[in-house]
This record gives structure tokens, C-alpha cells and sequence, in this order.
């Protein structure tokens, strides 16, 4: 007798379900649009003067020191998603190989809020004036990812039936 014969082999885990294509794609094309949120960042850092002399320009009888804090304030709030998303982007789409209908469903609802923003372009275009094929081409990019990943996320079957058959669904 050998001692593995004595010893039964220790049970292994259950192979680790891998990610169909399709959520591979969409994990993809949401690093792309995380990619476009840390270059809207950029755009938007070095471009706090033409903000600031937009604010003055619509607001002509204020102060400067108003003008000042106002387009702070603007300049802050822009720049806030554009370093959250991209972190909870690349974060939640690495999350989403281990197929957990809970990380699907948070893309889906940040995705749909970013889908949502997109609204705002009129008030960037009056914020950046002269910067409007810029801002439009940018948000354009990103509306056909972000489209792309939800797509893929929820239009196609073997991403549907990874994310149902997945043991973490909670």
C-alpha cells in the first residue's frame, strides 16, 4: 500500500465559471467609458478659465468675487463624477466576472444616471463655449459605449444566463 492510498486526495473546489465573451465585451466597453471620464477630467482641469469667463460673461453685473465662487462651485461639482466613475467603473467591471446579479444591477443604475447626464450638454456647451465638436464628439464616444455595455450586459443570452445561473447572486 502507498501512503495515497491511505490518504484520499483533498476535494477540490468547483472549477470557477468563466465570463462568456459578451460580458468580456461589456467589460470592455466600460473600461472605455471610464477611460472617457478620466480624459473629460483632464479636459475639464485645464480648462477652468474658459468656465470661469463663461460665468462672468452670462452674469455680466456681478462681481467678480462672485463670479469667482460660482465657477468654483461649477468647476468642483463637474469634476467630482469624473473621478468617481472611473474608479467605481473599473472596480464594478472587474466585479463583474464573478457573474453576481448585484454588480449587473449597479453598472445597470450608474450607466443609466450617466445616460441621464447626457442631458446636460446644452449647459456645457454654454459653460465651454467654442469647445462644442469637442464636448459633443466626447459625449457622443461615450453614449455609444456606455449603450454598448448595457447591451451586452442585458441583450444577449449567455450574458443573461451567466448572470441567473451564477452561484453569487446576492
Amino acid at each position: 500500500m502507498t501512503v495515497t492510498d491511505h490518504h484520499p486526495p483533498e476535494p477540490t473546489a468547483p472549477a470557477k465559471q468563466q465570463p462568456p465573451r459578451q460580458v468580456e465585451h461589456a467589460i470592455s466597453a466600460l473600461y472605455v467609458v471610464a477611460a472617457i471620464h478620466l480624459l473629460a477630467l483632464v479636459l475639464v482641469a485645464t480648462h477652468h478659465g474658459v468656465l470661469t469667463a463663461a460665468v462672468a460673461a452670462d452674469h455680466p453685473g456681478w462681481s467678480p468675487q462672485r463670479v469667482d465662487k460660482v465657477a468654483a462651485s461649477l468647476f468642483q461639482s463637474t469634476l467630482v463624477p469624473h473621478i468617481v466613475l472611473p474608479v467605481v467603473f473599473l472596480a464594478r467591471g472587474r466585479a463583474l466576472r464573478s457573474g453576481r446579479h448585484r454588480t449587473r444591477t449597479v453598472i445597470t443604475v450608474l450607466l443609466g444616471l450617466q445616460l441621464l447626464a447626457h442631458a446636460t450638454l446644452p449647459l456645457q456647451l454654454r459653460l465651454f463655449p467654442g469647445y462644442g465638436p469637442w464636448i459633443v464628439g466626447v459625449q457622443a464616444v461615450s453614449l455609444v459605449f456606455e449603450a454598448a455595455t448595457l447591451g451586452l450586459l442585458w441583450g444577449t443570452a449567455p450574458a443573461r444566463e451567466f448572470f441567473a445561473r451564477s452561484p453569487g447572486r446576492g
